[in-house]
């Protein structure tokens, strides 16, 4: 009895050890996955931009716009237009302050500079790329749309996919993650094929405004993970209230 009444504490303090460490691993696993999307979006990016400049990629570019407009019909060619307003940059803004809006309602700070954040960072990026490379826009054909300004990389793909990725990683902690995870996905894909479908992007640009939101939005995570965002994050939950119960 008295070698059982000994052990015990000892069992406790396995338990708490492992418990501990499992905590540890959790926040290390989702560090080393964040971090490694950083640079893959980082690196491929540098290796698209770097094929763009020198031309390597303007066939593939110009075989798939093509292929994309032999099934313009009608009905795609009223629907598309209507899908690339929504994914316009000022239109996705205004989404955002929206949602921002309605988290501060519900004294979500953290989740309202979530999205705030990475939609205007998103958006700075891509200004300041496209004021680097200065790529035409593709003019293949009779275009629906009229748009002025470089082509690359995508600012309606670059806003849409940072806007999406905000929107889930604000909600991951709770039961709307994968309701997040569908109808945002779902509606990045929308407004990056209406701008393939209008000809006024080449896949290069989509491809390089989905690795710029990815690059950017992975990068603020690992930020919110440091000691200053963990404190920025702390004095934020001094004043929220859980918007969602699991």
């Amino acid at each position: 009895m008295k070698q059982a009444a000994r052990q015990h504490p000892k069992k406790r303090t396995i338990v708490q050890y492992i418990k501990q460490h499992d905590i540890q691993f959790r926040f290390s696993s989702w560090f080393v996955i964040l971090l490694s999307l950083f640079v893959a979006a980082a690196v491929l990016f540098a290796k698209v931009a770097r094929e763009v400049q020198e031309k390597e990629t303007l066939v593939w570019d110009r075989q798939v716009l093509t292929s994309i407009h032999s099934g313009a019909n009608h009905f795609l060619d009223v629907g598309m237009p209507i899908l690339t307003d929504i994914g316009a940059p000022l239109i996705v803004c205004v989404l955002a302050l929206v949602t921002a809006g309605l988290f501060v309602y519900k004294n979500e700070y953290r989740r309202a500079c979530i999205i705030l954040f990475n939609v205007s960072g998103a958006l700075v990026l891509d200004i300041v790329f496209k004021s680097i490379f200065m790529r035409d826009r593709p003019d293949l054909w009779m275009q629906l749309v009229h748009e002025t300004g470089h082509s690359f990389p995508s600012a309606h793909a670059t806003v849409a996919v940072a806007l999406s990725l905000a929107v889930c990683v604000a909600l991951w902690d709770s039961r709307w993650r994968w309701w997040a995870v569908s109808v945002m996905g779902i509606y990045s894909l929308f407004v990056s094929y209406s701008r393939l479908y209008l000809g006024v992007h080449y896949p290069t640009d989509i491809i390089a405004g989905w690795l710029v939101a990815l690059g950017w939005v992975t990068l603020l995570s690992l930020l919110f993970y440091s000691s200053v965002g963990r404190a920025f994050s702390r004095r934020l939950e001094q004043y929220q209230k859980p918007l969602i119960r699991k």
